[in-house]
């Protein structure tokens, strides 16, 4: 077994894990974990999987670890600008990126993110479209805090 493989085996490891202790509510065990598949991350040079690293960075989210979860992200986008072209993970991490914004409080840069997202979604053959959906009522709601009703109202028709 090669280096890299172990490294991505024990991230995927410490992301079970923390999934389980999220499930219990063992919030510190879940951080913990999540920490831990980070620096495994950074320790191997950004050499994991693209759907391991947005796997991660998705769960930091909800443990509103979003400095490394936006870090994770803008690096799988720039992996993913240099050498795939796979629209789906693109999306995730747009969307993944303005989740981030959303916890920051960082509305409008929220909003740029979500429409990236969607018109990518938009374009995808297969995409369910209640995926869409859930992401432009997202948005439309941001619209509506940040005082537009109008683009709230056109989102949601």
């Amino acid at each position: 077994m090669n280096r890299d493989h172990i490294t991505e085996r024990t991230i995927s490891i410490y992301l079970q894990i923390a999934e389980t202790a999220r499930f219990s509510a063992d919030t510190s065990l879940v951080n913990s974990m999540l920490l831990a598949a980070h620096d495994q991350v950074n320790n191997c040079g950004q050499k994991v999987d693209l759907n391991t690293l947005i796997r991660l960075a998705e769960f930091l989210v909800m443990a509103k670890l979003t400095k490394q979860a936006e870090g994770i992200f803008n690096s799988a986008l720039k992996k993913i600008q240099a050498k795939e072209n796979n629209s789906w993970l693109r999306a995730r991490i747009y969307d993944g990126l303005a989740e981030v914004h959303v916890v920051d409080c960082r509305f409008d840069k929220a909003i740029r993110k979500y429409e990236q997202a969607i018109k990518i979604m938009s374009a995808l053959p297969h995409i369910d479209p209640l995926t869409i959906v859930s992401r432009r009522r997202k948005l439309a709601l941001l619209n509506l805090r940040q005082g537009d009703l109008e683009k709230a109202r056109a989102l949601l028709q």
